[in-house]
């Protein structure tokens, strides 16, 4: 029988308490509006802990994308290579999906950053190109070329799991408005599945 006690904020070191309470507080406000005695204080403890451990807030940033990166690529590398490259990107894009209704911060980490603007440094999103190529080449060493050329399939692949964050609010805020605007529309109706579609690249791009 496992006794153990479920790991809560006071079970953690106060460099993981730090950057659990920097990536809440960025989800929900963003970082440039978090602090870091904000963060300090969320996480219960000085905010000199986060100089102490991270250098400065822009080291203690790139602590929770190093958090973020890696729960994405070990969730992605967890997906067999099994079928067709289309298949397996396919199994990739739910797997991703998954996590992010399993873990709602991740999701709202996301969306905040992909929007932000930073001052130095790799962002989120050139991070996740880097993944997606990284995890593309794998593919083509296997033998299972995607067919549309390196540039375009990690082009496409990321395109297409940003845009869940990009395009989703925008839609659902529209969805919303008709609802309690058009004549007749019901407010609780179901809005229809949003899809992004990225076409087929010139033949000049495909290298």
């Amino acid at each position: 029988m496992n006794t153990a006690r479920p790991l809560t904020r006071e079970d953690l070191s106060s460099a993981a308490r730090l950057r659990l309470s920097a990536l809440e507080l960025y989800a929900e406000r963003g970082e440039h509006a978090a602090s870091i005695r904000d963060v300090g204080r969320h996480a219960g403890v000085a905010p000199g802990l986060v100089r102490h451990h991270f250098g400065s807030k822009d080291g203690l940033t790139r602590a929770v994308d190093d958090d973020i990166i890696d729960l994405v690529r070990a969730t992605l590398e967890a997906v067999p290579l099994e079928g067709t490259p289309l298949e397996i990107s396919a199994a990739r894009d739910a797997a991703f999906q998954e996590l992010l209704q399993e873990r709602p911060l991740i999701g709202g980490y996301l969306a905040q950053a992909l929007t932000a603007s930073r001052a130095s440094g790799e962002s989120v999103l050139d991070r996740l190109v880097d993944l997606s190529a990284e995890q593309t080449r794998q593919l083509i060493d296997r033998g299972l070329d995607p067919r549309r050329g390196l540039r375009t399939s990690v082009f496409t692949t990321v395109v297409r799991q940003v845009a869940v964050f990009l395009v989703a609010p925008v839609a659902e805020r529209a969805w919303n408005r008709l609802g309690h605007t058009l004549e007749g529309a019901s407010d609780v109706a179901p809005m229809p599945p949003v899809r992004v579609v990225v076409g087929p690249a010139p033949e000049e791009d495909r290298r």
